[in-house]
């Protein structure tokens, strides 16, 4: 199992998945040590106003937040490793999930629907716009969590992991290529929205965070989430963190420094059915037969 997962190259005999062996999504996302910073992830996508005020108006998520991180973690397999049937009926649920969000017009926040959607303190931004911010989170969440385990990324997986995932953004509901054309123009992207004074800036960010973060219901996901408020104390890039209610404390730290130095030593020891999620697995066991087996 271990050659398939490390030296495997693209099958050209096929063309099941969107991504498939060799890819940068498949050599990056696939460590389930990435959970790590998942709820930093969900967590820093309502510090947009716009991703915020839809998920309040569009959800239960006082209720229902446990089982929104799963759903987008199931989607996000389903792209990622799933074959292109798979993947196509992900997006025709994200399609049908935006249409009930957005209406016919396609703007995440008509104007007028809220009295803050004119007021420039408050971008709430279009549909695709808000889009691209949750996909970045994912991106930057991605790569902290490969160096976490690896290091430092070389920059040609950077470039490949960037120029997959604005692939990856189509089937939930971003045009091909949509935003900054390469890993420099991400960058700079990125820092600029979390570093916008706009952004967390509203009571609904704070509010969700909180229920993203330690979910009141079921039972066991909030008791299985209370290491995250150290978790999102140190993943959250400041000063979202403040702002959203998860400052970096001494204790949020020397646990920081705990995994920062475990996951390295322990990931690597791990077997499979332990170090990578089942999508993968399967993935990776269809892909085996197919290249001794090609059509």
């Amino acid at each position: 199992m271990g050659a398939v997962h490390r030296n495997m190259e693209p099958a050209d005999t096929d063309d099941k998945w969107v991504f498939g062996p060799g890819s940068a999504v498949w050599e990056v996302t696939r460590e389930l040590s990435l959970l790590s910073g998942g709820p930093a992830a969900a967590t820093l996508q309502t510090a947009h106003p716009g991703v915020a005020l839809g998920v309040a108006r569009h959800s239960r998520f006082r209720e229902n937040a446990w089982q929104r991180l799963r759903h987008t973690l199931l989607a996000t397999w389903g792209v990622g490793f799933g074959t292109r049937e798979e993947a196509e009926a992900v997006r025709a649920e994200m399609e049908a999930i935006h249409r009930r969000i957005t209406g016919p017009k396609g703007a995440a926040n008509p104007e007028g629907e809220d009295p803050r959607s004119g007021d420039p303190e408050y971008p709430l931004g279009q549909h695709y716009e808000l889009q691209f911010w949750v996909l970045a989170t994912l991106i930057q969440g991605s790569v902290d969590g490969y160096e976490r385990v690896h290091g430092p990324m070389s920059a040609d997986l950077r470039e490949r992991f960037y120029r997959e995932m604005q692939v990856f953004g189509t089937y939930f509901g971003l045009p091909e290529r949509y935003g900054p054309p390469d890993w420099a123009g991400f960058t700079q992207y990125y820092q600029e929205m979390i570093h916008a004074d706009w952004m967390a800036s509203l009571p609904e960010c704070r509010e969700i965070a909180a229920a993203v973060a330690l979910p009141p219901k079921p039972w066991w996901a909030h008791v299985l989430m209370l290491p995250n408020r150290f978790l999102l104390a140190e993943y959250l890039p400041h000063p979202i963190n403040e702002k959203l209610g998860f400052p970096s404390t001494r204790w949020s730290r020397l646990q920081r420094r705990v995994l920062d130095w475990l996951l390295p030593r322990v990931v690597p020891l791990l077997p499979p059915i332990l170090r990578y999620p089942p999508k993968y697995r399967h993935a990776c066991r269809a892909a085996k037969r197919q290249a001794a087996h090609p059509s």
